[in-house]
């Protein structure tokens, strides 16, 4: 219903409205079932085949690089999808850090870049992962969208230098409204690295979706 009233405001047909999904995989480091530190991909690829189903053609999902390209090699958006099981059956993926077009957000990062599907979508969906954070303590649908701000090297771009990774995250949901949200807490990642590993991760068995990310 929700997908459907957006449709409806944009004027635009089925085909061309364009449905980005942000999900939180590019921390991974290995692909395992029941993981605790990325969005399971059953899950995003369910929404799609529902999107599909209503008739929804023009669905991305959607990641950035980060500072990981410090240390390894290989490290796409679309490789580390594969590695964690994204089968871009009935969506593509897209690397906002290969997109990177001009864009004002105005406070602490001013003139920038933007990913061009994540700015160019008609429908926006956050579908972070549950999960601890060493800087933020708790990683939900608007920390997940910090990933879409497209510099891989986050911590020279987004920390520091009078701005900071909060700021900039409120930035860029302000410049590029979420429609809906979804939180996968199947199993969720704790303790100081939950965000990278947990060696003894939470059986919570719990979604969380909602149209207000916050």
């Amino acid at each position: 219903d929700h997908v459907g009233s957006e449709l409806a405001r944009s004027g635009k047909s089925l085909a061309e409205f364009q449905i980005a999904i942000k999900p939180n995989f590019m921390t991974a480091a290995l692909r395992e079932e029941s993981s605790p530190v990325y969005t399971d991909p059953h899950l995003v690829e369910y929404v799609v085949t529902r999107l599909r189903e209503i008739g929804f053609q023009n669905i991305a999902v959607v990641e950035s690089r980060n500072v990981y390209d410090y240390s390894y090699e290989g490290r796409s958006v679309k490789a580390v999808a594969g590695m964690v099981g994204y089968t871009s059956n009935g969506y593509r993926i897209e690397d906002l850090s290969e997109q990177k077009e001009p864009f004002n957000y105005g406070g602490v990062i001013g003139e920038h870049s933007v990913g061009r599907t994540w700015r160019d979508a008609d429908y926006r969906i956050s579908f972070a992962k549950n999960k601890t954070h060493w800087q933020c303590y708790f990683t939900g649908c608007m920390k997940n969208v910090y990933g879409c701000l497209p510099e891989w090297d986050k911590m020279k771009h987004y920390h520091g230098n009078n701005r900071e990774f909060y700021e900039c995250c409120i930035l860029i949901l302000d410049a590029f409204p979420v429609h809906f949200g979804f939180v996968d807490a199947w199993v969720s990642g704790d303790g100081l690295s939950g965000h990278v590993r947990d060696a003894h991760p939470n059986h919570t068995k719990t979604i969380f979706a909602s149209e207000n990310v916050f």
